[in-house]
């Protein structure tokens, strides 16, 4: 056992050239690659150990072993627990589409949300619409062979698929919004409700009912797979429905990448204090690489805009500034007798023709009879 801990360059290499002594014999031939990960809201070193053959092969989080190594263990164990990562977690056989082919993998794209600032080298290569400090992505959804589909194996839609596909972003955007709710459809219900689904997997449906404002309460917004299931908050017509059976308009709390919670605007008195408790809540209890976001965000039915309750708050103040800006000035010119007259409507000036023509009428027609008596 050394007594000196490894650099994580020399862990590295230590590593990638003692692996296959601990893996099987079928491993002789297998290649080692090295490289950053990108993952949303991280990324980190990995390790792929690619046999001739192998399409897909789970990817070693060296980061992760490093700090276990540092903590306490000797490279040898870390090898020996990493062979052993290596002989049970085999990645299922899944159908990967001809991706050159747009029409092939289409009816496979759903949408992902993450956070736009913590992202952002994330999001250089990857095509996406921002909504007020959220990304949503486009990602292609690998089906298993055997038919099992409590995993869900995915890609993202690369800048690169997209300029071979010889689409547009817009396009991409709205298939993948529209497809979305057709492979990984939402599921919404009262808390205590979808907790239970979680625990025991019953089956668990929201009331039908159109007016269920005195029942409705706490609601959590996810998809069947409870997987990323937060992006189901951008299906189309979901929020309005959410609204509708509400009676108002609604407050989105961003409590994973995989579920969110919507309140009735009318049950918050104030949304500061809902951003006090998802910051609380991100920071001791959400996993890291699940975190959304600790701002609130809103739903205003009328106008069909989501977005940050803040945003909300400050476009509400401005359009009261202009209203009240207008009616002074509306003042101001009856005060100073120089208010322009008002447009007068298309009816008001029909009937104003049609007394003219009235008028004129029974002139012709007492000039008529004075011709007839002559």
């Amino acid at each position: 056992m050394r007594e000196d801990k490894l650099s994580f360059e020399d862990f590295k290499d230590y590593v990638t050239g003692h692996i296959k002594e601990f893996l099987p014999d079928q491993y002789t031939e297998a290649e080692i690659h090295v490289g950053e990960v990108m993952k949303k809201d991280y990324s980190y070193q990995g390790m792929k150990i690619i046999r001739p053959g192998d399409r897909i092969v789970p990817t070693i989080n060296l980061d992760m072993y490093y700090s276990d190594y540092i903590s306490s263990r000797n490279p040898d164990i870390i090898l020996k627990h990493i062979a052993s990562f290596m002989e049970e977690n085999t990645i299922p056989d899944i159908i990967i589409p001809d991706l050159s082919d747009y029409e092939a993998i289409k009816e496979s794209l759903f949408i992902q949300i993450c956070d736009r600032d913590s992202n952002m080298k994330y999001l250089t290569d990857i095509p996406h619409r921002e909504t007020d400090g959220l990304a949503v992505t486009s990602h292609i959804l690998f089906q298993n062979e055997n038919g099992n589909n409590d995993q869900i194996s995915s890609t993202p839609v690369t800048k690169e698929m997209l300029k071979s596909w010889g689409i547009t972003e817009e396009q991409l955007a709205e298939d993948a919004r529209n497809n979305s709710a057709k492979i990984l459809p939402a599921k919404y219900a009262p808390l205590e409700g979808i907790l239970a689904i979680m625990s025991s997997n019953d089956e668990v449906h929201m009331p039908d009912s159109e007016n269920l404002e005195d029942s409705i309460s706490m609601i959590i917004v996810t998809n069947e797979a409870q997987v990323q299931g937060a992006s189901a908050m951008f299906y189309d017509g979901l929020m309005d429905r959410l609204s509708d059976m509400a009676g108002c308009d609604l407050y989105i709390l961003p409590s994973s990448k995989h579920e969110v919670i919507v309140l009735p605007e009318k049950m918050v008195e104030d949304y500061h204090g809902l951003e006090d408790i998802v910051y609380q809540v991100n920071s001791t209890i959400v996993d890291k690489k699940d975190w959304l976001s600790d701002h609130v965000y809103h739903y205003d039915a009328k106008d069909k805009i989501l977005e940050r309750a803040e945003t909300h708050e400050q476009r509400l103040s401005q359009k009261k500034k202009e209203k009240d800006s207008q009616t002074k000035e509306q003042k101001e010119e009856v005060r100073s007798g120089n208010k322009k007259p008002e447009k007068r409507s298309v009816l008001d000036r029909l009937n104003e023709k049609k007394a003219q023509v009235a008028g004129h009428s029974k002139t012709n027609e007492r000039h008529r009879a004075s011709e007839v008596s002559i």
